[in-house]
């Protein structure tokens, strides 16, 4: 006997199966391409995308030899490493890449979620 989604209707012969289609079809998550505009709610898809249309294309930092295949990832070593931008905890004055990173630090070490902007290490 079927087990029908409450979601979208589909049938599905197990609950296994409809657990898997659930997450999968409404959960909500969604796998972005860095490169691109590409989005998926299946991560395997995404990796076949990525491997597909930009054979796994690589970035290049035009200071040094850091290479990624991620935007972001190259955005935050230049930021870090060439501009001397930091996000600093303004109570121990600790440094850290990325606002995130520094958020992970005020909760973890200072229990605040007060966060300030960036600095350049030179101040």
């Amino acid at each position: 006997m079927d087990i029908q989604c409450d979601k979208c209707g589909i049938l599905v012969p197990t609950l296994k199966l409809l657990k898997i289609h659930k997450y999968k079809k409404h959960s909500g998550l969604i796998f972005t391409c860095n490169l691109c505009q590409y989005q998926s709610t299946n991560r395997y898809h995404l990796k076949r995308h990525v491997n597909s249309k930009h054979e796994l294309t690589f970035l290049f930092c035009q200071q040094c030899n850091f290479k990624s295949t991620r935007f972001d990832a190259l955005q935050l070593h230049t930021n870090f490493k060439h501009k001397n931008i930091t996000f600093v905890c303004y109570i121990c004055r600790s440094s850290f890449q990325s606002k995130s990173l520094l958020n992970r630090h005020m909760k973890t070490v200072h229990s605040s979620k007060k966060v300030l902007q960036r600095y350049s290490k030179n101040q």
